[in-house]
């Protein structure tokens, strides 16, 4: 070798290749027999980063030079020649692209990182997507990284970045923006020594792999129809969302488990109208015997936990979802008079639905002791999301919202400090407001 870049573990888990920077290629080193195999090359000056995607059956993609021109490609794992590329025509002449990762949590895409000593200023990473479409970059903004050189993706929407001379950056994909940086210590002066290349958290390198397959059924009562959308998680590892229509399953997806089983989370998106009746899981194992694989799960819970084998796709797990067509939930508001309240201090609400006027109510403030009092503020399909918001335009402004509280729990989300965003449940789902005098602190 010339001078060894990157490193990608492979799929078979039984090798890895290896990027010649200087040399243009790429080599194979069997884990299992210590056999490196000859130089793979198609005419590049330089391979940097190397990963294979999470698909079914993995893509090899490689940051390369030919001439001049930095790219990005798809490779063929057996020649390291071109399937086809992006070329990235802003690398600046003193610069060059360096390491590659691919998030599996947010989009599924590449992340390259491009740096420049010379001109510290126009560094950052790229974000690719797997067909090769085109870039956004230079992020979080130019400059935010300095010399960034290998990076990874934890599966829970951060890309891990190590930056040459002495820092490792976490940059949040949702908000992009950098969440944190620590620095390395080095016991030599940059650059003779510096940091590089960064070990995986997720997908390939970090975990045994298996397969999980859901599918969709309708409860022949109470029928359902359309297009249901699932993700798989575990610990730092979200799949991405797939979709699967009733009387249809995804087909395999790939997640890390653990040896000799691991943990993996499925959860179908809210559809309005629609609760999850029951859930199965099984898989064969090697000789062919059933094996349930369902570890928990409650009705009418989004959320399943399956376990999952390593192995290949005879072993998966098969996660069975079946839904029915809910009849309508009830909200309920509830007003609590809180310390220095009064019991009988008029409140007013308003229920907003999306696309419709909002919906008023008028409630008391009731005894603490009793959980206040309450009103029943109308039915609505289940999984309706709908803003509960005590209006302060309509209240008496010498008191405030000290706690908002949604039972069941999992149904209220995006809580302000006067408003919830409450999805209706099966039965009724409670949302419950104290207040206290304006100036008091909250508990």
């Amino acid at each position: 070798m010339g001078r060894p870049g990157d490193l990608t573990l492979e799929p078979s888990k039984t090798s890895v290749l290896i990027s010649d920077a200087t040399g243009g290629s790429i080599f194979r080193y069997h884990l299992d027999t210590g056999v490196l195999d000859p130089a793979l090359s198609c005419t590049f000056t330089t391979v940097a980063g190397l990963t294979y995607d999470n698909s079914t059956s993995p893509n090899l993609f490689a940051v390369i030079k030919k001439n001049s021109v930095w790219s990005v490609a798809q490779i063929n794992p057996a020649t390291a020649c071109i399937i086809k590329q992006l070329d990235i025509t802003t690398v600046p002449a003193d610069g060059g692209l360096d390491g590659m990762t691919i998030d599996p949590s947010i989009g599924g895409d590449l992340w390259v990182s491009l740096n420049d000593f010379f001109q510290p200023t126009q560094n950052g990473i790229l974000r690719i997507p797997t067909n090769l479409s085109g870039f956004s970059g230079l992020l979080p903004s130019p400059g935010a990284i300095p010399i960034p050189d290998g990076l990874e993706a934890d599966g829970n929407g951060s890309i891990f970045v190590a930056a040459y001379h002495e820092k490792i950056y976490q940059y949040d994909i949702a908000t992009n923006t950098i969440l944190k940086s620590v620095l390395v210590p080095e016991t030599c002066t940059p650059p003779s020594c510096g940091l590089d290349d960064l070990a995986p958290a997720v997908y390939l390198g970090s975990r045994p792999l298996g397969y999980v397959e859901v599918c969709k059924q309708s409860d022949p009562a109470h029928p359902v129809s359309g297009t249901f959308d699932f993700t798989a998680t575990a610990p730092f590892f979200n799949s991405g969302t797939f979709h699967v229509p009733v009387g249809y399953c995804s087909g395999p997806v790939q997640v890390p488990t653990a040896d000799p089983h691991g943990t993996v989370t499925i959860t179908e998106k809210p559809t309005i109208g629609d609760l999850v009746s029951n859930v199965t899981a099984y898989s064969f194992d090697p000789f062919g015997f059933y094996v349930d694989e369902l570890k928990s799960w409650t009705l009418p819970d989004l959320h399943a936990d399956v376990l999952v084998v390593p192995g290949d796709i005879e072993l998966e797990t098969i996660a069975t979802f079946t839904n029915y067509a809910a009849p309508p939930g009830q909200l309920k508001i509830c007003k609590i008079a809180g310390p220095g309240v009064p019991v009988g201090t008029p409140f007013t609400f308003q229920v907003q639905r999306s696309g419709f006027l909002p919906v008023f109510y008028h409630i008391p403030a009731g005894p603490a002791d009793q959980g206040g009092y309450c009103q029943l503020a109308g039915r609505y399909a289940v999984n309706t999301p709908l803003l509960v918001w005590e209006n302060p335009l309509y209240n008496n402004p010498n008191y405030m919202v000290s706690n908002i509280t949604v039972d069941p729990a999992d149904r209220g989300s995006n809580f302000r400090s006067s408003s919830v965003i409450v999805t209706i449940g099966e039965g009724v789902t409670e949302a419950t407001f104290t207040n206290v005098p304006r100036g008091r602190p909250r508990p």
